[in-house]
């Protein structure tokens, strides 16, 4: 455990293991530690993943033996599915697979790269030299007894999820956020479930979900609810509860949901995690430090899927730590580039979704029927607000709102709003697309008083919706 590392990744996760392989592949050494044994690292439930980010960082797609069925549409409701927008399936730009089963494909291959892995390692406390990161400390779990350990680098990732193990204890002159507030998070309970054959008319006839339609039910602020009944006939049920309202537990709105149709089937796999719903956050490194995946909020806001976007940054990450150390140069203006990569691609677009996430979810249940029953959002603008290869906003999308408020006068107020948020987005994404070039802190806190004025908005743009309906 003293031997020289060049980089430490503190996190064994999808974003973990890419961001390892990729600086162990450059000639580096790294050293990869997850609190997990190797045989418990990931999580028992089926993701969606973009395929052009297997591309990007040059990876071959899991074999197709381990791919899970792919919806052929999607449906967004507020309240019975009858009233939907609806959103047509990616075709082949999408894949789903189990995530236990692809966070160990992607631990595998850094492992074959040359990463040395240590499981069972709980990652405590960060290393500093003055104000720079230069290693961890923690407890390594053995069978019978446990021991202490540390290990130095001259650079740092914190991987650790959105526990944000290392995050939470960087120098304040790092400018990077600390903590997630709670109404930025949500705990999600995920369970699949057999369909058995003779029950599938039935359920489908008094829930309305169709085979090979994945529904999205909108809730009260961050609440959701999801269901993919798959033609094999497996049932995949997914529940989310924000944090800042923990007054039924997401995995005690599963059980409920299940009691009133106890034909459902057994279970085949479960389990339940929180998860930061927001965009990322402003910065994400430091000196000798960088966050990546959940622990730098870089999620899809409506859904919390993080995967593809954490793949995304651990390729960036990678470049610009492997491009440090051969600079010989890890301060924050040297990795700031990845701050600066990130934020003006992909952070723009989840910046983007969290602008119209905060205003939909905090609408309420009514008022969410009667846009959808209104038409005022439509398929096609629909999806050009949640499809990351769309973003697409003109004059005509907000002057069709405004042709629907004047012919029914009733949703003038609500079509208001929509217009207001559909130019907010936009300026968002056109203000993430501005992200500063280096670390100037004078530049980097008067982009951050821009941006953050957005999003207050959207916080507290309404008092918590007084018609919510529970489910």
């Amino acid at each position: 455990m003293k031997r020289k590392y060049d980089l430490i990744v503190a996190g064994a996760g999808t974003a973990g293991c890419i961001l390892a392989k990729k600086a162990a592949e450059a000639g580096y050494r790294v050293a990869l530690l997850d609190v997990k044994k190797r045989a418990d690292i990931g999580f028992s439930w089926d993701i969606a993943v973009e395929k052009h980010v297997f591309g990007r960082i040059c990876l071959k797609i899991p074999d197709k033996r381990l791919l899970t069925e792919s919806p052929e549409q999607y449906r967004f409701y507020a309240e019975h599915p009858d009233y939907h927008i609806r959103m047509d399936a990616f075709g082949d730009s999408v894949f789903y697979i189990n995530h236990r089963e692809l966070n160990r494909y992607l631990l595998d291959i850094a492992l074959a790269a040359g990463v040395s892995f240590f499981e069972g390692h709980d990652v405590k406390e960060i290393l500093t030299d003055n104000t720079t990161v230069c290693g961890v400390c923690g407890i390594r779990k053995g069978i019978f007894r446990s021991s202490y350990f540390s290990l130095k680098a001259p650079v740092t990732s914190d991987a650790t999820g959105f526990h944000r193990v290392l995050s939470k204890q960087v120098p304040p002159a790092f400018m990077i956020q600390g903590s997630v507030e709670k109404k930025d998070m949500v705990f999600a309970w995920q369970e699949e479930r057999e369909m058995p054959q003779k029950y599938v008319e039935e359920f489908v006839e008094s829930t309305g979900i169709k085979p090979g339609i994945f529904y999205t039910c909108l809730g009260h602020y961050n609440a959701y609810r999801m269901m993919f009944l798959r033609k094999n006939n497996t049932l995949l049920l997914i529940f989310a509860t924000p944090q800042e309202e923990q007054k039924v537990s997401a995995r005690r709105r599963c059980e409920e949901f299940l009691k009133d149709y106890p034909y459902i089937g057994k279970r085949i796999a479960s389990g339940g995690k929180m998860i930061g719903i927001r965009h990322s956050i402003d910065s994400m490194v430091g000196d000798g430090f960088l966050c990546v995946g959940d622990a730098a909020c870089q999620n899809v806001p409506i859904t919390g899927s993080g995967v593809s976007s954490s793949l995304y940054a651990a390729d960036i990450a990678a470049s610009t730590i492997t491009k440090a150390l051969n600079r010989g140069d890890v301060s924050t203006s040297s990795l700031w580039s990845y701050n600066h990569h990130y934020q003006t691609k992909r952070g723009a677009i989840m910046a983007n979704y969290d602008i119209i996430r905060l205003f939909l979810q905090h609408l309420g249940v009514e008022k969410l029927k009667k846009i959808f029953r209104s038409g005022l959002f439509y398929n096609e603008n629909f999806m050009q607000l949640y499809s990351s290869s769309q973003i697409n906003y003109d004059m005509h999308h907000i002057a069709d709102v405004f042709l629907k408020m004047f012919t029914n006068p009733g949703l003038f107020s609500i079509g208001v709003d929509i217009a207001q948020t559909i130019v907010d987005a936009n300026r968002i994404f056109q203000y993430y697309q501005k992200y500063p070039l280096t670390d100037n802190k004078i530049t980097f806190f008067q982009w951050r008083y821009n941006v953050n004025r957005y999003f207050k908005k959207y916080h507290y743009y309404k008092e918590f919706a007084v018609d919510y309906v529970a489910e």
